[in-house]
Formats: structure tokens, C-alpha cells, sequence
């Protein structure tokens, strides 16, 4: 089995203290956010984001 090139593989997701501490904070207010926000991180880890993050293998949020 072949690898696939860099730019078709899923980008690995890593989540920073502020990104956590801020939807935690966030998450007081608006109960869904972090199902919104998992949908989208969900998204962005199958590559059905935007074409240009396609070329990244790393997202930090």
C-alpha cells in the first residue's frame, strides 16, 4: 500500500492552552459551542476545508 502525498492526508489538530481556555470560558455562555466547534475541527481533519488547507499537515487552534 502506497502513502499518500502530504497533501492529501488529514491534518493533525492540536488543540493550544488558549484555544481550550477560551471555549471553556465560551462554553458557560453558549452551550453548543463545542459541538459547533467540533464540527468544524471534524471538517477540517477530513480535508473538506477550504482548497489552501489542503497543504497543511498541522493545525493549531
Amino acid at each position: 500500500m502506497a502513502l499518500m502525498p502530504n497533501y492529501l492526508q488529514a491534518p493533525e489538530i492540536v488543540y493550544t492552552p488558549e484555544f481550550k481556555r477560551n471555549l471553556r470560558q465560551l462554553a458557560k455562555k453558549y452551550r453548543h459551542i463545542k459541538s459547533d466547534v467540533q464540527l468544524i475541527l471534524e471538517d477540517l481533519g477530513s480535508g473538506t476545508g477550504s482548497p489552501n488547507s489542503r497543504a497543511v499537515s498541522q493545525v493549531s487552534v
